[in-house]
């Protein structure tokens, strides 16, 4: 279907134009990207019922601009450039927008927008693109915001597709977790730093406990899956307990889940043990 001769039935994107076209004419005053923040937003949450955009999104990679939750759950980012810059970040020439697309482009999903020009990338390959000059092109847009807002991780389907896709996101995560540590020197994952330092990573730096915080978290939630029956929806709060990440102490409740789910395979104690770690198990009987 040819997008770009086809018609959209929602009218946000009549008056996002009209927006558009009066913000170019206007005297340039203040901040260029600050002031599509309100069109942009008013367009992306006119799409569904459950879509809610927050400014100034923290992700570890960078602040992008806007972060775009659906039905309560955090679908993607879009970033912001004054309008005329375009939405190719492999042109931008400015030294700060290069190190931005550094980091930006590992996001999983992610729109870059001047305006006029949006394109929508998923780890740094481009997926779609479309410029918005008259109402004709309003229905690419269309199908390029709700393929974003639609958008689901790809399954892996063996393990070396399953590297390449924890990769990302325990990065994404290790990034978030150095900067909340910087930025809150008082709160939770500070205290939690200090307590593996003196308990399981002596003398480690706030990289060291960033990258291994990271992948226990990252491997934890695919080690909950794992051992989902599937009888019940796997929320957050179910994931956690299952993992063991909501354990004071997340290391060695995971040991402990997987000595259980050992045990339940029918492998023997000294297996168990030698898989593990945990030396206790050799007091049961096979």
């Amino acid at each position: 279907m040819d997008w770009g001769d086809a018609m959209t039935d929602n009218p946000a994107f009549a008056e996002y134009l009209r927006q558009i076209e009066a913000l170019e004419k206007a005297p340039r005053e203040g901040d260029p990207e600050a002031q599509l923040v309100p069109l942009v937003r008013r367009l992306l949450e006119s799409l569904e019922k459950g879509v809610r955009v927050i400014h100034e999104m923290r992700t570890g990679l960078g602040r992008p601009d806007l972060g775009v939750k659906h039905r309560g759950l955090l679908v993607g980012f879009v970033e912001l450039k004054a309008p005329g810059k375009g939405a190719d970040p492999g042109r931008f020439q400015n030294p700060h927008d290069k190190r931005q697309w550094e980091n930006f482009k590992n996001l999983p999903n992610l729109i870059y927008t001047d305006g006029r020009d949006f394109a929508l990338f998923r780890q740094g390959d481009a997926l779609l693109k479309v410029r918005l000059n008259a109402a004709r092109d309003a229905a690419a847009l269309e199908q390029l915001l709700l393929d974003f807002l639609h958008w689901k991780p790809q399954v892996p389907q063996n393990p070396e597709e399953l590297a390449r896709f924890l990769a990302p996101l325990t990065r994404f995560l290790r990034e978030a977790v150095q900067e909340a540590v910087r930025t809150n020197p008082e709160g939770d994952l500070a205290r939690l730093r200090e307590e593996w330092q003196r308990t399981l990573l002596p003398g480690a730096d706030e990289e060291t406990f960033a990258d291994a915080y990271a992948q226990l978290m990252a491997y934890g939630f695919l080690l909950a899956r794992t051992l989902d029956t599937g009888e019940e929806p796997l929320s957050l709060e179910r994931a956690l307990e299952m993992a063991g990440l909501n354990h004071p102490r997340p290391t060695g409740a995971l040991r402990w889940r997987a000595v259980r789910r050992y045990l339940q395979q029918g492998l023997s104690p000294q297996e168990v043990a030698r898989r593990t770690g945990v030396a206790s198990v050799l007091s049961l009987k096979d």
